[in-house]
């Protein structure tokens, strides 16, 4: 009867042991869960901030781009139209000529 007592007992105290270590680590699994629910809030907020870096350096990238674009039309413009003007020029400077001529030639 007296070992069954011990048993009962030492069981007992096992069972309190247990309770005891149980509540004890019950504030540490939810300060983990606790901090883990920070850290992947940090980490979204990271992946955000980056993903908006990201976004920011193409948008950047493609301004750039279109400002080349820009530039390079504007300076296909101008020598088309500096093409124009000198072959206005030609002409007009071949025209007197061929007047000249005609007028030589009717002489």
């Amino acid at each position: 009867v007296e070992q069954q007592q011990r048993q009962l007992q030492q069981q007992r105290q096992q069972r309190q042991q247990q309770q005891v270590e149980e509540e004890e680590e019950r504030p540490n699994e939810i300060e983990e869960e606790e901090q883990n629910e920070a850290n992947q809030e940090n980490e979204a907020g990271q992946e955000k901030k980056i993903e908006q870096e990201e976004n920011d350096q193409q948008e950047e990238q493609q301004d750039e781009e279109r400002e080349e674009e820009v530039k390079e039309e504007k300076k296909e413009e101008e020598e088309e139209e500096e093409k124009e003007e000198k072959q206005k020029q030609q002409q007009q400077q071949q025209q007197p000529k061929q007047q000249q001529q005609k007028q030589q030639q009717q002489q």
